[in-house]
């Protein structure tokens, strides 16, 4: 159980020690964060990251959107930043949209159908805040966020602000170059105009597909292996055998096998373990080395 600890100092914002990062991922795994704390807008922001930087011992931290592509292990020594109020919103400027690194794409997604732009619909299959989709050019085989993007603000990790375009952003399969510690505040997307009644319906058909293919209601963290060149990881780990194996409480899905489960009470540990088997059989099989596509915090 979580505590209130106290004020940081020379600000208005406190914090809780010994936060379970279960109650904060999709995974409902994980240890105690040392210390979690919510922020609502930039400056706020501003203010822990200066405060870790500051601190005697250089504390690291770690910004924390839906916590739906993340893995935390146990403890988590250090300050997880948790975006909430004006990082959730959401604003149509003709063919732009402006959203806030903490908004869920599914509410990108609706903004822009509503306002009959085209160009989103592929998000509405992805999970997640569209800070981690940025960060980890999120998509599709066909579509990704570096798609749409324009640009990106950001805090980084000396304190400072800056706003990236997106021909500076190197973005690549689930990467882009960004300097590790830095948090992105708001995206920019150019979309186009487009029919609405087809956008809903485009984005009705991903909705179907993502049923029909993902285990949807199960505590799991998205795929959790890149695909390899010329192949689907979730194919190569069917074909390994290990569909449906488990260690501890975590599971591999009998749905799609690049999706782990937190089916009984899992560890962090657990899956971690079974992580690693996968790729030990997968490189036994078929000589491919996996590559997490989660991002999994030590």
């Amino acid at each position: 159980m979580s505590e209130m600890f106290g004020m940081i100092p020379h600000t208005m914002l406190s914090y809780l020690t010994k936060e379970p990062m279960s109650k904060h991922t999709t995974f409902g795994v994980g240890g105690n964060a040392e210390y979690f704390i919510r922020v609502s807008n930039t400056n706020e922001l501003l203010q822990i990251i200066n405060y870790c930087r500051e601190d005697k011992l250089g504390l690291r931290y770690y910004v924390l959107g839906s916590g739906s592509n993340v893995l935390f292990s146990d403890p988590f020594n250090g300050m997880v930043i948790k975006l909430e109020g004006e990082f959730n919103n959401v604003s149509v400027d003709g063919q732009t949209v402006v959203a806030g690194a903490g908004a869920q794409l599914g509410l990108v997604v609706r903004k822009a159908a509503e306002n009959g732009l085209t160009g989103f619909e592929f998000a509405s299959a992805i999970p997640g805040t569209v800070g981690g989709a940025v960060s980890g050019n999120a998509g599709t085989k066909d579509e990704w966020i570096s798609g749409v993007l324009q640009s990106v603000s950001a805090v980084l990790k000396d304190g400072s602000q800056q706003t990236f375009q997106r021909s500076e952003m190197q973005f690549a399969y689930r990467t882009c170059a960004i300097e590790d510690g830095t948090c992105f505040t708001k995206a920019v997307f150019g979309l186009k105009t487009g029919v609405k009644n087809n956008i809903l319906q485009k984005i009705k058909d991903f909705a179907l597909k993502k049923s029909l293919s993902q285990p949807l209601g199960t505590k799991n963290a998205g795929s959790i292996f890149k695909n390899p060149a010329g192949a689907f990881a979730g194919q190569l780990i069917e074909q390994a055998g290990l569909k449906g194996f488990s260690v501890g409480g975590a599971r591999i899905s009998y749905m799609h096998a690049n999706f782990i489960e937190n089916e009984n009470s899992a560890r962090a540990a657990d899956i971690l373990a079974l992580i690693e088997i996968v790729k030990d059989k997968v490189f036994e099989k078929f000589n491919i080395k996996l590559e997490t596509e989660i991002k999994i915090v030590e």
